[in-house]
This record gives C-alpha cells, structure tokens and sequence, in this order.
C-alpha cells in the first residue's frame, strides 16, 4: 500500500522542522494556520495566523541551531480521514535531540487539519499534547 499524500506532507513538515526551514514551513500552512504546542517548559502556546507562527519560528530557531543537526524524529502511529476539502490526521509521535549535551526524548499526540487549496493540502492546525519527555 502506498503512502497517502497527508503523511507524505506531514513528513515534509517534520524533516522542514528539523532542518530549521522556516520557509518550508509556512509554504505548507494556510494564512490563518492554528498552532497548539508545547513550549520546551511544559507549558501550552498558542499561535493564530501565519504571522505569529513565523515569528515564533524565527525565535525558537535561534536557540536551536546547535541542535539541529542533532535533531531527530520518528511516526509511531499515525491515522487519518480525508474528504474532498478538509482533512485530519492525528500521529503518536517521537522526536530526539541534544540539547546543552543531554539526550532528550518527547512523545506527543499530534492532530493536524488540512484544507484543500489552489496549491494542493496545506496544513490549518495543529495541535500538540506531550505524553512524555525524558532525557537519557
């Protein structure tokens, strides 16, 4: 079975994450894109709209570049509904990095909605609730 075009997309969304691809990553969101994660102390962000999402891109980033090349993930589950304008997905996911020298492993339960553009799927929203984080 082939992989479906919304994972495919998703996973350019993760690799774009990775290599700190701020264009990339609002190419594929929409202009009123929702982003609902978790900030690295544990507590819940909310970013409406293109622009707000971006500029927290651009901050978080520059603390990130050194562990960019560090920067690793991985799909553990992942489902999804798609109809002819709007879909959703929802992933267990795990990401992996090092961050001041120490190894550290998130879970998160992601759900995302598309919207069917002129351009092809473009990311809505996003929504994160970390499982767990450990550093090892």
């Amino acid at each position: 079975m082939s992989q479906s075009t919304l994972r495919t997309l998703t996973e350019v969304l993760l690799n774009a994450t990775n290599r700190l691809d701020i264009n990339k990553l609002t190419q594929l969101t929409t202009e009123d894109y929702t982003r609902i994660i978790v900030d690295p102390d544990g507590k819940p962000v909310m970013l409406n709209g293109q622009t707000a999402w971006t500029q927290y891109l651009h901050r978080t980033f520059a603390k990130l570049k050194d562990a960019a090349e560090k920067l690793d993930w991985e799909i553990l589950a992942y489902d999804e509904e798609v109809g002819e304008h709007l879909a959703s997905s929802v992933m267990k996911y795990r990401q992996a990095t090092i961050l001041s020298g120490q190894p550290i492993i998130q879970v998160y339960w992601i759900t995302t909605l598309w919207r069917k553009t002129a351009e092809g799927w473009k990311n809505a929203q996003w929504h994160a609730s970390r499982l767990e984080q450990r550093i090892v």
